[in-house]
């Protein structure tokens, strides 16, 4: 009995070692045919310092304004077609005038962005090849769903030292965080791994290393990436052309209150989206106060788990929706569960940016994106003001204005449209001031120019 009882705890112990050194060789492997396809990135541009003292306080910002600088970052990315493309984060090449790509074996090129999305914080490089018919190692983003446990590798330029690998697991997946939604892992992210992959074992990209949760600015184990569906897509609108996906249906995240009446009716779910308006002219049997609780497949607990969901999916795709009807909510009764297939549309051109729009091009409000008040942005934006400009988007790093601004002057100049802004823009003084509406505040900042 007791010689059987060793035999058996030998060859338990005998499988554990095989397992591990099976499993051990399977990483190894996807970490060999995987390096070769991982870049490290390095950007050169321009941004501005505030030289205001006083921690940014607007008032003293109108004496001491901005300055410009020249500012490196590096970051990490992944090849994911043979012709040259790239994927890494929107904040690494944020404000890039140069950008250099070394890929593993050291050879150098220089690369441009085709297609840059702040929302997702993904962006699109595309190297310049001087031989067309050159043929880059790249890898797959993987098309099936992750799941919390299963293994992945990460692989980037950590503290800028060059390529390091490391391994974990899945640790959660579809995070809030703000308006972004991102997928959790306890493998190593550092400061550098920004832009490159979270791989599978099988191979393929997870997601994209986004951030990290730190206290000394280095990993302890809960780092967080986008899911591998939202770089598929930007890569389909950057390589074909796909257009912005849209469901013309404004949400909100669902009252706790409502939450609870549906699981006192019996419904068992811990969030949802309720539905405020729906577009003119599209067909759904959806009213406002409906509630949605799924979304293709995917439980939905607040807006921007709709917001993510949708832009993941492409233009004329039929999505099987949840949801419960407005009239189910306040009943007492037990409340139906129903389904809709909603089509996925194309987000109309002057849904949010008006037509009279512009990127401005000159220090120190260089690639902010402006544009006149239109009455589609006063709804969309919930603006109590129904004309001048409104600043649509900024660097990431912007310290004169911020998404939501209104500029009311610029280089003493008053500002009622577009034109104002570029005649503003052509008056030549060595630096410029700019007075905005933020909220109910009205600021004033002046900014020196080298």
């Amino acid at each position: 009995m007791k010689k059987n009882v060793i035999f058996l705890i030998f060859l338990a112990f005998f499988s554990i070692l095989v397992n591990y050194t099976s499993f051990g060789s399977k990483v190894a492997s996807v970490v060999k045919q995987s390096i070769p396809s991982v870049v490290c990135i390095n950007c050169v541009g321009k941004t501005n310092a505030n030289l205001n003292p006083f921690a940014g306080d607007p008032f003293f910002s109108f004496f001491f304004g901005t300055q410009s600088y020249t500012h490196k970052s590096s970051g990490s990315g992944v090849i994911v077609d043979p012709n040259g493309y790239i994927i890494t984060c929107a904040h690494v090449v944020a404000q890039a005038e140069t950008i250099k790509v070394t890929l593993s074996n050291n050879v150098t090129f220089k690369a441009k962005v085709v297609l840059s999305d702040e929302s997702m914080d993904l962006a699109v490089l595309k190297l310049e090849l001087k031989d067309k018919n050159i043929k880059l190692p790249f890898l797959k983003i993987a098309q099936k769903n992750i799941e919390v446990g299963d293994s992945v590798i990460a692989i980037g330029n950590s503290f800028g030292v060059g390529q390091t690998v490391t391994h974990g697991i899945i640790s959660a997946v579809y995070r809030t965080f703000g308006e972004r939604i991102l997928s959790q892992t306890d493998a190593p992210i550092n400061p550098g791994n920004s832009g490159g992959p979270i791989i599978t074992e099988e191979g393929e990209i997870a997601g994209i290393a986004n951030a990290i949760a730190t206290r000394s600015g280095a990993s302890h184990g809960v780092g967080f990436f986008i899911p591998g569906a939202a770089a598929y897509r930007i890569l389909n609108r950057a390589i074909n052309g796909e257009e912005t996906s849209y469901l013309p249906i404004k949400v909100q995240t669902a009252d706790s209150s409502i939450i609870e009446t549906l699981n006192e009716n019996g419904i068992g779910i811990t969030g949802g989206i309720t539905i405020i308006s729906i577009d003119e002219g599209y067909r759904t049997e959806l009213e406002p106060g409906d509630v949605i609780i799924s979304f293709s497949g995917q439980e939905i607990f607040n807006k921007e788990m709709l917001d993510f969901f949708v832009s993941i999916c492409p233009v004329n795709t039929i999505c099987q929706t949840s949801f419960i009807k407005a009239k189910d909510v306040t009943s007492n009764e037990a409340s139906k569960i129903r389904t809709v297939a909603l089509k996925i549309k194309e987000r109309p051109k002057n849904k949010i940016l008006s037509e009279s729009q512009m990127v401005i091009k000159k220090v120190p409000l260089e690639n902010v994106v402006v544009a006149e008040i239109t009455p589609e942005i006063v709804e969309s934006l919930s603006l109590k003001i129904n004309k001048g400009v409104i600043v649509l988007q900024t660097p990431r790093n912007s310290q004169i204005v911020k998404k939501g601004d209104i500029i009311l002057e610029l280089n003493g100049k008053t500002i009622i449209d577009i034109k104002n802004i570029e005649e503003a823009l052509n008056t030549k003084q060595a630096g410029f001031s700019i007075t905005i509406q933020r909220g109910n505040t009205i600021l004033q900042q002046q900014s020196i120019i080298n």
